[in-house]
């Protein structure tokens, strides 16, 4: 399959954590190398991650993206260059009025992100579990990102909600999503997952229906006419399956979950061993 791939005739997207990034959340300098050549060769490559785009912009530094980055899973499509949402994919009102009723009802703490006319945000709300307050002290370590506590009587009509994150035990949260699925249904999209880098503790994020990877790669193609090349993409949990089930061809790194590596058409190596810029190398250099 990789002989059928050059750069001539494919566009590559890739996922971060877990996939792009190493164990401490990082590009490593290898990647970045390898990656800055391959794009100055006319390599189209994006991100596409659960992260918001203050810290994809942050993780990014020193590596220039020549496509869309989609953040939020799909919540957003924004250009790198000037810094700018091309699509917004925000919870409508009546589900958001359906998740705060059902966090009172659970007493759960949760996480906001949000968007306005002038840049995104993140607030939080009765976050008292470790899990949680690890979560809040990496935002308030990250240069640039906006954030605050929730007040209803503040959030303002022009504030577009973007994603619910709640972060607690497994038991806890799969009782939560049971309750959100049957109240909200197919108007969600929600993914459960353990945070590699605080381990135990898990994470319920809650996004618009809209809000997919393959939705918003969909767009990406439409919108810069690329349809007549083969998207490629790279990831490892399962926020990347419907990546993997739109894509010409998809490849996973070994440390994957099961049913991401059920469905990858390439096994690489390890996130830890720069295996997608690597991956990347080797394609260019056998065309």
């Amino acid at each position: 399959m990789c002989k059928q791939l050059s750069i001539d005739n494919a566009l590559f997207y890739t996922d971060l954590d877990g996939t792009l990034l190493n164990n401490q959340a990082q590009v490593s300098t290898t990647s970045k190398t390898i990656l800055n050549s391959l794009v100055g060769q006319g390599l189209l490559l994006g991100v596409a991650s659960a992260r918001n785009l203050t810290t994809i912009s942050s993780m990014l530094d020193g590596l220039p993206i020549s496509l869309p980055v989609i953040s939020l899973n799909g919540g957003f499509i924004s250009s790198m260059n000037p810094m700018s949402h091309l699509q917004v994919n925000h919870i409508e009102s009546d589900i958001c009025d359906r998740l705060f009723s059902i966090s009172d009802k659970f007493n759960a703490g949760f996480f906001l992100s949000t968007t306005d006319q002038v840049s995104d945000g993140i607030l939080h709300h009765n976050v008292e579990n470790e899990g949680g307050l690890w979560y809040l002290n990496d935002r308030l370590n990250c240069v640039g990102q906006r954030i605050g506590e929730l007040n209803h009587d503040e959030l303002k009509d022009e504030v577009k909600l973007m994603c619910f994150t709640f972060i607690d035990r497994i038991e806890i949260l799969q009782d939560l999503r049971e309750v959100i699925e049957r109240e909200c249904g197919n108007q969600v999209e929600i993914h459960l997952f353990e945070n590699q880098y605080s381990p135990t503790w898990y994470w319920l994020t809650v996004h618009s229906g809209r809000a997919t990877k393959d939705r918003a790669l969909t767009y990406v193609r439409q919108k810069l006419n690329l349809q007549n090349r083969k998207l490629v993409v790279f990831g490892d949990g399962v926020n990347d399956m419907k990546m993997f089930e739109v894509a010409d061809v998809s490849i996973a790194v070994e440390n994957s979950s099961e049913e991401v590596l059920s469905l990858a058409d390439i096994v690489i190596g390890s996130n830890k061993t720069d295996s997608v810029a690597k991956y990347l190398r080797d394609l260019v250099k056998g065309d």
